[in-house]
């Protein structure tokens, strides 16, 4: 079947599955650059992608590439049915705050009043803080992971997400002090719609949501097992070359899961520009930014990244799960929107959906150049001062600061220049980094600062003893937590960190008593009794810190 082929078949389909959505007549120009931006997957022997583009609510490109099928070779038409990803954490927002305009809950409503299981961390953990991604909750995700069965390799449930939830004894921080991505957030709030709606959540966004604006094709796999007439399969990329399969099989929902196409995707962008649904207060609310402590505004609202593109106000969210991958992006100012869906795992759409947005919106407005940080010129020992090993304060990772000309680099980031001895600033300003007065011992703390108002601290740390003894770590730890025993094994000169059944780490130093497995994405960071013996640790990465294991032996 050829590339030619596969175009045709999708044109007939643009013809019989635009015309609901009263697709406006596309121009040459916008197809030929659409296809040069797929050419990669616009095969007879890939999977691929199906896009969607609207201008002012309605259609004018529907366009397919690939196969949705690699073994009956069916090819993807624009009436595909893909999986969405994280593109549907919008959805799940918009179910909570159906429910609140029902005036059944309120998003301020501490969600223990909804999910009793969880425990009391001291301070509220309210609905509004999951939805911004505020909560301080652990990803579930990376909990299976440490307990030996990372997702894919077991079939999870709502009620497996909700008992890991419910075993964590802290949170990765206070309850609206950070922002940090955590899918558990989502999965927990569609659990909290079934159990204030009274019906399963599938069926809840269906009366609510989905027919009321004609989404015909759009619903959740919630059973793996469920025959989805039209899906399109998905495909991870092999090492030398080809494809395997990459399905999801788990029974979890809300942070992913949606089953959709791209006209049902532009459907809902239409209802965010022109509400039929919900009303503009609705609209309002889905994109009214999150806040922190303090009032600082973060860049997700609920479900949805906001923010700018290109000097244009950009409402978006990108989603992976398996070989599925998707985009979403709303161009309110320019009335603009994009879908993305694909179903090869080798697309980064996080990356491509807003390259595909340039390719309509129009060029930026010329940004004036932000004025240069002026040099000082340091000592010798002013520059070396803030030089050395680090770890962050809220991560624990390890950070090396590293010399560079008339300043330093944070792990090989932009360089910073030195505008007194103890403060440094990038080029283009966005970024300061303050060092703090030396204590104990020697080297100060560093505050990064940067333009968002963020700030992250910087604490010295030893680095790992060149004779430190492998069998002061080696043994078995337990964890109630992740539910979870771990034992770390010498083996030769390295350390290997194994949990059954499913998972292997080679363990490298980070710092003084931690050890870090670079390609797994996690630190662990050992305590000492006061006689020196280690008795435990805790496991972090980047969305579940210190989750807490005792050691047996």
């Amino acid at each position: 079947m050829t590339s030619r082929l596969i175009r045709r078949l999708a044109a007939a389909a643009l013809l019989t599955c635009a015309a609901p959505l009263s697709a406006q007549p596309d121009t040459v120009a916008d197809r030929a650059r659409l296809d040069r931006f797929f050419a990669e997957v616009d095969t007879d022997s890939t999977p691929g992608c199906v896009v969607g583009v609207a201008r002012r609510g309605q259609p004018t490109l529907l366009r397919a590439y690939g196969l949705a099928n690699l073994e009956t070779g069916t090819p993807n038409t624009p009436a595909t049915v893909f999986e969405a990803g994280s593109v549907s954490k919008q959805f799940t927002a918009a179910a909570v705050l159906m429910l609140a305009q029902q005036g059944r809950l309120s998003l301020d409503d501490d969600v223990r009043w909804y999910l009793p299981e969880l425990p009391d961390y001291g301070t509220p953990v309210t609905l509004r803080q999951m939805l911004n991604h505020t909560s301080g909750l652990r990803e579930w995700s990376a909990v299976a992971e440490i307990g030996g069965w990372p997702r894919g390799t077991s079939v999870y449930t709502q009620g497996d997400v909700l008992r890991m939830a419910a075993r964590q004894r802290a949170l990765n921080f206070a309850p609206g002090t950070e922002y940090l991505y955590s899918n558990t957030n989502y999965t927990l709030a569609a659990i909290v719609v079934e159990r204030v709606s009274g019906m399963p959540f599938a069926e809840f966004t269906r009366r609510a949501l989905f027919a009321p604006l004609g989404m015909a094709h759009t619903g959740w796999r919630d059973d793996f097992r469920g025959v989805v007439r039209g899906r399109a399969d998905a495909y991870g990329s092999m090492g030398g070359g080809g494809w395997r399969l990459n399905m999801p099989f788990e029974n979890t929902l809300g942070h992913a899961a949606l089953l959709t196409t791209v006209e049902d995707l532009l459907r809902w962008n239409a209802n965010l520009d022109a509400p039929s649904v919900g009303g503009d207060d609705f609209a309002r609310r889905m994109q009214e930014p999150g806040r922190l402590a303090g009032g600082r505004a973060a860049s997700y609202a609920l479900g949805l990244d906001v923010g700018m593109r290109g000097g244009t106000p950009s409402v978006s969210h990108a989603g992976a799960t398996g070989g599925y991958h998707s985009f979403l992006g709303r161009y309110p100012a320019r009335g603009l929107s994009v879908a993305l869906l694909c179903n090869a795992g080798s697309i980064n759409t996080e990356e491509m959906g807003p390259l595909l947005a340039d390719l309509f919106l129009p060029p930026p407005p010329p940004v004036a150049p932000m004025g240069t940080v002026p040099a000082t010129t340091l000592s010798a020992a002013e520059l070396a001062a803030p030089l050395g090993l680090y770890r962050n304060a809220r991560t624990a990772m390890p950070v090396t600061v590293e010399a560079r000309p008339g300043g330093f680099s944070v792990n090989g980031g932009a360089p910073y220049v030195a505008r007194s001895a103890t403060r440094f600033a990038t080029a283009d300003g966005s970024r300061e980094a303050r060092l703090l007065a030396p204590g104990e011992g020697g080297r100060g703390a560093l505050h990064i600062l940067r333009a968002t108002g963020d700030t992250t601290r910087l604490v010295p740390v030893d680095a790992w003893r060149a004779d430190a003894s492998p069998a002061d770590f080696a043994g078995e730890y337990t964890s109630d937590e992740a539910d979870a025993r771990v034992v770390i094994r010498s083996e030769g000169d390295a350390l290997v960190l194994y949990t059954r059944p499913e998972v292997e780490m080679r363990l490298e130093p980070a710092y003084r008593d931690a050890l870090q497995a670079p390609d797994d994405g996690w630190l662990f960071v050992f305590e000492r009794d006061a006689g020196g013996r280690v008795t435990a640790m805790t496991a972090w990465t980047t969305r579940s810190r210190a989750i807490r294991f005792e050691r047996l032996r």
